[in-house]
């Protein structure tokens, strides 16, 4: 939803005149705003990291082991039975399968997960919050579990007997983004920086799309696509 992005409090606002600080908006601060409950284990783009991370994990630990099976044997034919005759290749897949496993346990265990995303002029805030949180859900998520006693940080905000926890936040402005990448059937943009590196992943609501790309684009143009 479209809102206007007051830079005196930095909050968003329904009107111009400031609705926590009652100072005047300039009408030019236009900011859109959504947010979106899911599971952390249905987000793709994690699911290709974990699989990234295995993969990249259990080649290196491979290279390491015939390297120093060459070092150590001073001849290719050790290199060669230690390639076809032992059962390292076996071993590392069955390691890759146990990382690929835990990883996804790890995913389904951190439950369900709100995302905040807040497009003001100068960028995108993204912000992901755990609603009443269980300790499995925070141990899977290597975060520290509320106190009831409160005393907490600015991470946690309560209301009555329901807390929130800030899981994860990210800020990227839009004059760092050096690509991005659009899928308009399944409603998500990928914004990269540097060119190669995918920074922030959005998943858009169906009502908040064309609002929300039309803005984008425009404080993208001269950013390439694809």
């Amino acid at each position: 939803m479209l809102r206007y992005w007051c830079r005196s409090c930095g909050l968003p606002s329904r009107t111009t005149p400031c609705e926590t600080c009652g100072k005047v908006i300039q009408a030019t601060s236009v900011s859109n705003i959504w947010e979106s409950t899911r599971r952390a284990v249905s987000d793709g783009v994690r699911f290709f990291f974990l699989l990234k991370v295995a993969l990249i994990s259990v080649v290196s630990v491979f290279l390491v082991l015939l390297t120093l099976e060459f070092i150590l044997g001073h001849s290719l034919s050790g290199v060669a039975d230690f390639l076809t005759k032992s059962s390292m290749v076996a071993t590392m897949f069955v390691l890759f399968v146990a990382m690929l496993a835990i990883g996804l346990l790890l995913l389904l265990l951190q439950g369900n997960e709100t995302q905040q995303v807040l497009i003001e002029p100068k960028g995108i805030l993204k912000r992901t919050w755990l609603y009443n949180p269980s300790r499995l859900q925070c141990w899977a998520r290597f975060l520290s579990y509320p106190s009831k006693s409160g005393g907490d940080s600015h991470a946690v905000k309560r209301s009555g007997d329901d807390v929130w926890l800030l899981a994860h936040s990210e800020y990227l402005a839009f004059s760092d983004v050096s690509r991005y990448r659009l899928s308009p059937r399944q409603r998500k943009i990928k914004l990269y920086r540097p060119y190669a590196f995918l920074f922030m992943s959005l998943a858009i609501p169906g009502e908040e799309y064309d609002d929300a790309i039309a803005m984008l684009l425009s404080k993208m143009k001269r950013v390439p696509n694809g």
